[in-house]
């Protein structure tokens, strides 16, 4: 039996993307500020370095 790979789509992709600003967001919102950005960051190896999250 073979195995079929799902590749994501675009649309997939956005919310994905936003789900992880969001937990960006929620991180930087309990560690007080853009600290708990950037260590969210680091976390996920600059997965989303274009998250821009203003406070």
């Amino acid at each position: 039996m073979e195995a079929v790979y799902h590749k994501p789509q675009p649309s997939e992709k956005r919310v994905l993307k936003m789900k992880c600003i969001l937990l960006a967001a929620a991180t930087a919102h309990q560690e007080g500020g853009n600290v708990g950005l950037d260590v969210f960051i680091e976390k996920t190896n600059g997965i989303i370095p274009s998250a821009q999250v203003s406070t």
